[in-house]
């Protein structure tokens, strides 16, 4: 993956907001280009996936992956060994809110989280491009991952954009879409790269601070720019058929 340093911003028509740093990605028969999205919580990346999706787009979904991670039951022992019963849901499941106010709130118990569940995130993650690759759906692949840069997952992927919104609307949205309080939100920023950080990482640089169809006209002239537009057709799913 080449690293932006370097660059020249491209112009970009259709939107003023989008910035192009790199070059567009490799392609090939045998390839197709592997996006990731990056960005500080509540920026809106699930929002830029689903407009990345409406192009024709694989949305390889590290989120769900995570959730997926801690119904293995190897894992959900391991969990319940180290932090306690007291996780576990009436109907059995673990309360990821209560083990998230845990981990959060101490690096050590976040780093034994996180050798429990990013083997098998990774593991998946490489499953779902590989299924995507083969899918004669998709063009593209994007995986929506939160932690791929601190997770040294970004090195499955050929380019990374970032997407950027204000910090008070980013908290906003937090609040509204997972009720967390500041608390909790300060906890999961601490965890991951600072945005100045992700940001320098970046190909392109997405801003959500509109309306979801300024969102989706910056996606369509990145694509475009990249060489990976077909004029808007493409199938709407979040994941490879099989998983």
């Amino acid at each position: 993956m080449e690293h932006p340093e370097g660059s020249t911003a491209a112009p970009s028509a259709g939107s003023t907001e989008l910035l192009v740093l790199a070059p567009p990605p490799p392609r090939g028969e045998t390839h197709k280009p592997i996006l990731a999205l990056v960005g500080p919580l509540g920026a809106g990346k699930s929002t830029a996936a689903e407009c990345f999706a409406r192009r024709g787009g694989a949305i390889i979904d590290g989120d769900a992956l995570g959730h997926e991670a801690l119904r293995q039951p190897a894992i959900r022992a391991a969990v319940i060994q180290r932090w306690g019963s007291d996780l576990v849901r009436p109907d059995g499941s673990l309360d990821r809110r209560a083990l998230g106010r845990i981990v959060f709130a101490d690096p050590a118990q976040r780093n034994a989280l996180e050798q429990l569940v990013f083997p098998y995130i990774e593991q998946r993650l490489r499953e779902q491009i590989a299924q995507a690759q083969q899918d004669p759906r998709f063009r593209f692949v994007v995986v929506d991952a939160a932690v791929l840069l601190e997770a040294g997952w970004n090195q499955e992927v050929d380019r990374i954009i970032y997407v950027d919104a204000p910090a008070p609307l980013r908290q906003a949205r937090l609040v509204q879409r997972s009720g967390w309080t500041q608390a909790e939100i300060a906890g999961r920023e601490a965890a991951q790269w600072p945005p100045e950080r992700k940001r320098a990482a970046a190909h392109a640089i997405l801003h959500n601070h509109g309306d979801r169809e300024d969102l989706q006209r910056q996606v369509d002239c990145l694509l475009q720019t990249w060489g990976l537009s077909n004029g808007g057709s493409g199938s709407t799913s979040r994941e490879p058929a099989s998983s």
